[in-house]
């Protein structure tokens, strides 16, 4: 049979929460704002190869899992048991490729770049000294240029016209895995540079 349901008149609210990274903004996929930090960060360790080729090497051994500390950390495990995300033994090439992110020289001075003490042992906060590397290359890119936004996070098609609708009265939300400080203000503020400030002021 058919089910059918009466509904009473819509009663107002008072918050709409959205999704951030592929509902409000466009920042995944190979040229998002991730995947260009993360072909970065392994070309600041010393790893070359063509953009395809990072991407490929980085997807070996990264699945993002819960918040990107605990991704990295998985990663890092990876890296060292030398193994990708499946488990499957990663090439030689790709172990020592990989094994250049966790360089303790590489960890010191991206430590010292993120100005963190973490704990005094860097070493053994490695996934989050790549975390925090990763996240000040995306922040970097936006804040030198802040029109890069258009290509590396782009506000999604249909998003201004729903801010329009929605009554001023009411409070948009952002409910995210993606940090704050590190990747919704940076894209936030640079949208608001290249005058998308209805984001950030809504």
């Amino acid at each position: 049979g058919v089910v059918t349901e009466t509904l009473g008149p819509l009663k107002p609210f008072r918050m709409l929460l959205c999704d951030f990274d592929g509902t409000l903004v466009k920042s995944e996929g190979s040229y998002g704002i991730f995947g260009v930090s993360w072909r970065e960060l392994l070309r600041e360790a010393g790893i070359r190869g063509e953009d395809v080729e990072l991407e490929e090497l980085q997807r070996r051994v990264y699945r993002w899992d819960n918040t990107l500390p605990h991704s990295a950390l998985k990663m890092t495990e990876r890296i060292r048991k030398g193994v990708d995300i499946l488990g499957v033994p990663l090439t030689g090439d790709e172990q020592d490729a990989l094994r250049l992110l966790l360089r303790p020289e590489t960890i010191k001075r991206w430590a010292d770049l993120n100005g963190q003490d973490y704990q005094g042992d860097p070493i053994g906060h490695a996934h989050r000294v790549l975390a925090d590397r990763k996240e000040a290359i995306g922040c970097d890119l936006l804040r030198l240029n802040p029109s890069s936004v258009e290509t590396l996070a782009p506000i999604q098609k249909g998003v201004r016209e729903l801010f329009r609708k929605i009554p001023p009265e009411v409070l948009i939300g952002i409910a995210s895995a993606s940090r704050v400080e590190t990747t919704i203000l940076p894209i936030l503020e640079a949208h608001a540079a290249i005058g998308n400030s209805y984001l950030i002021e809504r």
